[in-house]
């Protein structure tokens, strides 16, 4: 397909987000908007190798960061109220590359807007519980507790529609819960995507 000059709408960094910083050692390759066929933005692709190193390093940060769940709930009401702000670029972008018109492309940001601060509140959910064994033969003058934990790194798949708010929907209980996420956005869709990952672009 032969494409119009290109004049991208965004551009990110890099490619794959990990270890704090944007990778950018990947092949380089066109989003184009379905309707017009204009090339919107040029990003990079993850090599497989790159995708493991990735889901590595987040094992390993699982097991050695200590995420306190006011944290958690900190960053994803953050990002919350700089996606609102912010809603119109990521409406836009959501609109040319999945060739979405721009209200429903706006609807979108602000479900995801909505589905941030509801995950964020969620965090008061994470408590736990007693359970009495009393009911039980053996149970008698006993208890039991629960607490929520992390499961670990979790693997996050998104498709080319709604790109944005599909991401959220994966991205923030899995934050608020505690683990890493390792996202892998379509290829059809991949820029909008990464306004849903809290603190590395916004």
């Amino acid at each position: 397909m032969v494409t119009e000059t290109y004049d991208p709408l965004w551009s990110p960094p890099g490619g794959g987000f990990w270890k704090g910083k944007w990778q950018d050692t990947g092949p380089e390759f066109d989003v184009i908007n379905p309707d017009t066929g204009r090339v919107i933005a040029r990003v990079r692709d993850c090599t497989p190798e790159e995708a493991e190193s990735a889901v590595n390093d987040l094992v390993t940060e699982q097991k050695v960061t200590n995420w306190a769940l006011w944290e958690r709930r900190e960053v994803l009401s953050r990002s919350s109220r700089l996606l609102d702000e912010r809603s119109d670029i990521a409406s836009r972008l959501i609109s040319a590359e999945s060739g979405c018109t721009i209200r429903e492309a706006r609807g979108e940001v602000a479900r995801a807007v909505e589905t941030l601060d509801l995950y964020a509140r969620m965090s008061m959910e994470l408590t736990g519980g007693m359970l009495p064994f009393e009911d039980s033969r053996r149970g008698g003058g006993r208890v039991g507790w629960t607490s929520a934990e992390p499961l670990g790194v979790v693997a996050a798949i998104t498709p080319f529609n709604c790109p944005l708010n599909m991401a959220v929907h994966k991205v923030a209980p899995a934050l608020v819960a505690g683990n890493c996420v390792a996202l892998k956005p379509s290829g059809l869709a991949p820029v909008a995507h990464s306004s849903a990952i809290p603190g590395s672009r916004w």
